[in-house]
């Protein structure tokens, strides 16, 4: 049985043992903008018995709402990657989701350049390839007004939320904050990963197309296709448990081969 490092604050442990008699694997789920790691909690029940399962938790929600979110992109990132350095002795999948593909795409590239360990697999979710621009309107320059009603045309955030000031008031700074990091990113040239990468999204995505989708293949030497979900942006709320069951079936193969290099 393998045990996981005691979790710092940037993550949130779902469920950290595995079956003596099975090889550990480690999923953690990069969130959404302004979203903390509970947005990954009903996935518990649907994971394989042997996996480990974290969230990422960044500064400025939920347990840690009292700490500013990040203003810029390197420093994010680096003090991920130096936390996940010791968690990779057993075969681990990242998944991310629109913000939280950038940062694990990003993660992951520095774990490779820096650390010379690449993850077993990379899943990237409803977000654009990085070296490439989308083309969509900037949210995160518009008034709180016009911002709060795109994010309800996106979905995914829950209604009690924007539509409660006080609330509202508490997790927009955060939202805003994590928008602007996503939107003002610029991607810098550096080798493809080795990691193989997997591209998720929803059919009727306003903001990230098919064609968006597919130029992550751009950036691995191990693309492993794109797989369209019914659905919009958080086409993932409406069948966890699908999307769950695809990134295991896709990646398996994929992490058996990392524990035996």
């Amino acid at each position: 049985m393998s045990h996981a490092p005691p979790p710092g604050r940037a993550l949130k442990p779902f469920r950290t043992r595995s079956s003596a008699r099975e090889q550990p694997v480690r999923l953690f789920c990069f969130p959404y903008a302004g979203a903390g790691a509970s947005a990954f909690g009903s996935w518990c029940g649907s994971v394989p018995s042997a996996v480990q399962m974290f969230g990422v938790q960044l500064p400025g929600r939920e347990d840690r709402w009292h700490e500013p979110p990040y203003t810029a992109f390197a420093p994010l990132v680096e003090d991920l990657a130096r936390h996940f350095v010791r968690y990779l002795e057993v075969p681990t999948v990242f998944f991310g989701h629109s913000f939280g593909a950038l940062v694990a795409y990003e993660v992951a590239s520095w774990l490779e350049r820096h650390a010379g360990t690449a993850v077993g697999c990379l899943v990237v979710s409803a977000a654009t390839a990085p070296h490439r621009p989308g083309g969509a309107p900037l949210l995160h320059r518009l008034s709180d007004e016009r911002f709060v009603a795109e994010l309800q045309g996106l979905g995914g955030f829950p209604p009690e939320v924007l539509q409660h000031e006080e609330l509202l008031s508490l997790v927009l700074p955060t939202i805003r904050a994590d928008m602007k990091l996503y939107e003002t990113y610029k991607h810098r040239r550096r080798p493809r990963l080795h990691a193989p990468l997997l591209v998720f999204g929803g059919a009727d995505d306003p903001r990230v197309s098919g064609r968006h989708l597919l130029q992550w293949s751009e950036l691995t030497n191990r693309f492993l296709g794109v797989q369209v979900f019914q659905g919009g942006h958080f086409y993932l709320q409406r069948s966890p448990q699908a999307v769950v069951e695809a990134i295991f079936a896709v990646a398996a193969p994929h992490l058996l081969h990392s524990s035996s290099d």
